[in-house]
């Protein structure tokens, strides 16, 4: 082994470890170290340059080249860089190598790049791993001189160099996934993707998916069982297949798939899809009699009383004939002759409600149907008939022709029954009432009258139909002055109570 030292005053040298050849060069002198500040960066006529070729000593036949450099002299306890420049001159990359650097005794470490592995003993090793082709790596070493002499450096170097052959060896490995949508309604189809990839290293050799499918789920096409033929996979390759299924009935389905491929590779992988369906059920209700002219007021009820969200849920109702719309809540189109509420997604459990307000033209029975319909949900419908009547709603009037009048005169007083109902009412009696200050002279209308004291009957009018009127006369000798009253009374087959009216009129002298 040789080993070259450098100082302030002394070249440095480097030195191989055992087994490594060491190249040497010879040492200069140098004068003294000056008291003078060494500069930061130093010139490059001020520093001291050592040199190595491993393992030959020439550089043209060696592997590694290692330069050293430091100032040529420093001030005591003043700070200073040194540089290990490790260069592979090799067109292969070299391993493990290491570089050691022997220092005198006044020589005190301060700081590295990169740190040593190990710093004892004056030695300092770094592990450098590996050099690739023509790669360079430097080591600055930064520390201070404890006593005024020399500093000795001393670096040695080795390194590993293999000429290996590699045998690949590959483990292919398969991921199997499915993908399918956890919830469906059972009139869609199920899209369902299968996808293997090879996660391993190497080919995965002719790939195969089975897939039982479990009862109450086939394909599109009817089978009950896929099989699908993938090939090879090379390492991270993904292939994929779709397929497309269809449920029978509603309700849970856990499919369940095998890749397999060559060298007894195999991976399960399952996928669950629930399948529900919407239940529509509807409720209509409304008056079952109603007179005519006034509203009809229905409401209508849908309810999702499946287990699968009711889209695109639409709620008609058929408008009967003579009747017109006077509002509907929430609003409506109308759409041939129907009131169409789009009201959207129920979910299970979800109702919606609509009011319609109609009014009748005509004396009937009518009939209003509602539908539901919703996506994959049977329609819905119900019915109701309300019976629309007449009513006889009779007004009775009674006036005097001629108010005042003298004593001795007569007075006519006009009774006037106006059917304003919308049926006929029937026996239609009017009875009058004379006082005292009064003198019954005759009667007429379109019923005959008799008198009896004090009463003027009146025959019963068999029948008045709506919107028409029936008119009696009673006429009077005023005998005494006074303010009198002539009352009417009227009853029919209708009326639950008699209806009375009073005329009032003026008799003077």
């Amino acid at each position: 082994m040789h080993r070259k030292c450098w100082g302030f005053r002394v070249v440095a040298s480097s030195l191989m470890a055992v087994g490594v050849l060491v190249g040497c060069q010879s040492t200069p002198e140098w004068a003294e170290p000056q008291a003078a500040e060494v500069s930061k960066k130093p010139r490059p006529e001020d520093m001291v340059r050592s040199t190595m070729a491993i393992p030959t000593g020439e550089r043209s036949t060696s592997a590694l080249w290692l330069e050293h450099t430091a100032p040529a002299e420093v001030p005591q306890g003043q700070q200073f860089d040194s540089e290990i420049r490790v260069t592979n001159l090799t067109k292969n990359t070299l391993q493990s190598i290491q570089v050691t650097d022997y220092c005198s005794a006044n020589f005190k470490l301060i700081d590295s790049n990169p740190t040593p592995q190990s710093a004892q003993g004056g030695a300092l090793r770094w592990d450098l791993g590996s050099l690739g082709p023509s790669e360079t790596k430097t080591i600055v070493i930064r520390g201070s001189a404890t006593e005024v002499g020399t500093v000795k450096s001393c670096i040695d170097a080795s390194y590993e160099s293999r000429s290996c052959l590699a045998i690949n060896v590959v483990k292919p490995k398969l991921q199997l996934t499915i993908q399918a949508p956890a919830e469906v309604l059972q009139c869609d189809a199920i899209p369902v993707q299968l996808t293997v990839t090879n996660s391993g290293t190497g080919v995965a050799r002719n790939v195969l998916i089975q897939d039982a499918l479990p009862k109450g789920l086939t394909t599109d096409k009817g089978s009950e069982v896929i099989t699908l033929s993938l090939g090879d996979l090379a390492a991270n390759q993904t292939k994929s297949a779709n397929v497309t299924l269809k449920a029978a009935a509603t309700g849970s389905y856990e499919n369940k798939a095998t890749a397999s491929a060559e060298g007894g590779l195999s991976v399960d992988a399952s996928a669950t899809t629930a399948v529900h369906k919407p239940e529509l059920a509807i409720d209509q209700t409304g008056p079952e009699r109603i007179f005519v002219g006034r509203e009809i007021a229905y409401t209508v009820t849908v309810t999702n009383q499946g287990d699968g969200e009711a889209r695109d849920t639409v709620v008609e109702t058929t408008l009967p004939t003579g009747t017109k719309v006077v509002s509907t809540h929430p609003g409506a189109a109308t759409e041939g002759g129907r009131l169409v509420w789009r009201v959207g997604r129920l979910n299970p459990g979800d109702s919606a409600t609509a009011r319609i307000t109609l009014v009748p033209s005509s004396i009937s029975t009518i009939e209003s149907t509602t539908t539901a319909k919703a996506h994959c949900a049977a329609a819905a419908s119900d019915s109701v008939k309300t019976d629309v009547q007449g009513i006889p709603a009779i007004l009775l009037e009674v006036i005097d022709l001629s108010d005042p009048i003298q004593v001795g005169s007569n007075e006519t007083y006009e009774i006037t029954a106006t059917n304003q109902g919308s049926a006929a009412d029937s026996n239609i009696q009017i009875v009058c009432t004379l006082e005292d200050a009064m003198e019954f002279v005759s009667a007429e209308g379109v019923t005959q009258g008799t008198v009896e004291g004090h009463t003027v009957t009146f025959a019963p009018l068999s029948v008045l139909p709506p919107k028409t009127k029936a008119t009696w006369r009673v006429t009077v000798k005023s005998l005494s002055p006074g303010d009198v009253r002539f009352q009417a009374t009227m009853t029919s087959d209708e009326l639950k109570r008699p209806v009375e009216e009073t005329e009032a009129t003026n008799f003077y002298e």
